[in-house]
């Protein structure tokens, strides 16, 4: 199978953060599907090309840093796609080996993004209105909670789609067939419809052309244009996939794989956790997810629960349940020392110190410190030196 990676931004710049999480990840997708590529600028490819990543081919056709939103050097990859394919983030990591063919599924995402947990059982066509009434009338979210879930569907998604509805260049193949409630996160994405999918991507960057101010100026404006976008074009052009993600078979994970418990410890800094640290996980099987009843997980709401510092040294080589989507925990300090350590214990010290020394000779003109929080964080738990 062919795995991809994709990134660009303005800056042209891979950050120290962002480059250690990719390094894994390609590590891992190497190991376990044997192919993987990377879609980006020539500029970026010219660093890559020079530090310790695996990729079979770096690919610069397509990918600009003129995009601001940061979701599309990824849509312009899926758009040089011609074979199937396997996308992920270049903050996934996949510990275990999944296999796709178990789902029996042409095109898979990793999880529902708006966590609804009680799926609106109406078929609604056309009128996007009653979907989201009838999306608030029968999802399962705790009373206490309803303002704060609802609050974010409409931050993250439907503010702009409204704005985009009422002002901009709506587009009937979005709008049809309508139901947020099935939203996925696309940290995987599992095509084997190429034709099906790229017809859909197209869509999404004519839509994205048609309202690049709209969507460039909402800070969730990516998420709105691939996850959103992508989902619904695919839902009003194939009724196979409309069929399949009604019942959440277009995800692999029931729910988000990996969750840090606690607004509290949202915080880079190391000195400001206020331990424990508190996660659920899912453990994927090597079979389907069934949404009917069955489950495919092993310990379904598995718990880790690290007490100390001194104790989360030793869960520098836990794999959470098999598969990690980092997020924004990939910037916390100690999510910086677990992904360093699991790069150096796969590929050893010199690519560790190679990118450290890389970093020290561009970030003086970006004011940012020679050392991250993570490295000093790693450095201290494991008397490792990046000198």
């Amino acid at each position: 199978m062919k795995v991809v990676h994709s990134f660009a931004n303005e800056h042209n710049v891979v950050w120290k953060e962002l480059m250690y999480a990719q390094l894994l990840s390609s590590l891992l997708a190497k190991e376990h599907y044997g192919n993987i590529e990377f879609h980006t600028t020539k500029e970026i490819a010219n660093v890559i090309d020079k530090l310790a990543f695996p990729y079979n081919n770096i690919i610069t056709k397509n990918v600009s840093s003129e995009d601001l939103t940061w979701s599309m050097p990824k849509l312009r990859a899926y758009q040089n796609l011609k074979e199937s394919f396997l996308h992920i983030d270049n903050d996934t990591f996949i510990f275990n080996k999944i296999n796709f063919d178990k789902y029996k599924q042409n095109i898979l995402f990793s999880h529902p993004d708006t966590s609804v947990k009680k799926h609106n059982k109406t078929r609604v066509k056309k009128d996007v209105s009653v979907a989201i009434s009838q999306l608030i009338q029968t999802t399962d979210v705790d009373v206490n909670l309803r303002n704060t879930y609802f609050s974010r569907l409409n931050e993250t998604y439907l503010r702009l789609y409204f704005k985009i509805y009422n002002g901009g260049l709506p587009d009937n193949r979005i709008t049809n067939h309508f139901d947020i409630a099935s939203i996925p996160n696309m940290n995987i994405t599992y095509v084997n419809d190429v034709e099906l999918f790229t017809k859909a991507t197209n869509i999404a960057v004519e839509h994205y052309t048609n309202n690049k101010e709209l969507i460039d100026g909402e800070k969730y404006g990516p998420c709105y244009i691939e996850q959103l976008t992508i989902h619904q074009v695919l839902r009003s052009l194939d009724k196979d996939y409309r069929k399949a993600s009604f019942k959440h078979k277009h995800l692999i994970f029931k729910d988000v794989p990996t969750l840090l418990i606690g607004e509290q410890n949202y915080t880079p800094n190391i000195d400001n956790v206020e331990w424990p640290l508190v996660f659920k996980t899912r453990n994927i099987l090597d079979e389907k997810y069934d949404c009917c009843g069955f489950s495919p997980y092993k310990n379904i709401k598995n718990k880790i629960k690290i007490n100390s510092l001194e104790e989360y040294k030793d869960y520098l080589e836990e794999d959470f349940g098999g598969f990690m989507h980092a997020t924004y925990m990939k910037w916390y300090d100690w999510m910086q020392a677990y992904i360093i350590h699991n790069i150096r214990t796969r590929v050893g010290d010199q690519p560790l110190i190679d990118m450290h020394k890389y970093f020290r000779k561009i970030y003086p003109k970006y004011n940012l410190p020679l050392k991250s929080g993570g490295e000093k964080l790693y450095e201290k738990l494991t008397n490792f030196s990046f000198k």
